[in-house]
């Protein structure tokens, strides 16, 4: 499980860069009751219950979850109910995405649009969006388009182009 300093980081690191493989779904629910912490009664809690979760909203898996215990009727994703007071469930969950598109993508922690080159005329197109894309916790980049001469943008490494005739991304396609 996930400590709650992690989970601080999480938010944070997601507000500052725009885009994150993680999917945060508090409470979740299942057909209209609070998820079970188990996919089958008193078996495959925690881990198993989550991936059995996530692929069935259409996400890849989950890492970081909690427990809420003792919260009262839960659904287990094979659709059973817990009707107890004793039944537990998820205080949080985060899902993986498979893949996610991010379009007029900024420089982590920064407005500025973000220039098509890892350095300064050097490394431009597809080294540049693989390390977006690595910044953001996916593994590379698997498609992307450029906007031309956009002004203001800013690399990767966080140094500046000022100049009319700076190209950015349109978007960029992270997985891994």
């Amino acid at each position: 499980m996930i400590k709650k300093w992690m989970i601080a980081f999480l938010l944070l690191f997601s507000a500052a860069s725009y885009a994150t493989p993680w999917v945060y779904i508090p409470n979740p629910t299942y057909r209209g009751d609070r998820l079970d912490w188990c996919a089958n009664f008193a078996a495959d809690c925690g881990q198993p219950a989550v991936d059995a979760y996530c692929n069935a909203l259409g996400y890849r898996t989950s890492a970081y979850f909690d427990i809420a215990p003792d919260i009262g009727r839960t659904r287990l994703i094979n659709g059973a109910i817990c009707e107890d007071s004793f039944c537990d469930g998820f205080s949080y969950i985060y899902c993986r995405q498979y893949s996610e598109v991010i379009y007029a993508p900024t420089a982590p922690g920064y407005s500025d649009r973000l220039d098509i080159c890892k350095t300064f005329a050097a490394d431009c197109g597809q080294p540049a969006a693989d390390a977006y894309c690595q910044a953001q916790g996916w593994a590379k980049s698997y498609a992307f388009a450029i906007d031309e001469d956009i002004g203001r943008t800013r690399l990767i490494t966080g140094a500046v182009c000022e100049d009319s005739f700076c190209d950015g991304f349109q978007y960029i396609g992270c997985n891994d």
